[in-house]
């Protein structure tokens, strides 16, 4: 894997969690607190289980192909971030 590519998890983990969404106890933690297919389930056992603030993302199956789009007509251009 190149030097420049960063892995939020192990790749035994990615594996284990394909498909799923984990919590992890805080940006830089690779150690999985919780995981479920509903975002909100995983997010909810991780606070039930004493983790304040858990981070929360979708590790996507090996096969999986995601195209992003950004419809710029809909953004608002007086907003700051602009």
């Amino acid at each position: 894997m190149p030097k420049d590519v960063v892995t939020l998890l192990s790749e035994e983990d990615a594996k284990k969690y394909a498909g799923q969404y984990v919590c992890v106890a805080r940006f830089g933690s690779k150690d999985v607190v919780s995981a479920a297919v509903v975002p909100a389930v995983a997010y909810l056992d991780a606070k039930n289980k004493g983790f304040s603030d858990p981070v929360t993302f979708y590790v996507p199956c090996p096969d999986e192909i995601f195209i992003f789009h950004r419809e710029t007509a809909t953004y608002d251009r007086t907003h700051p971030k602009f």
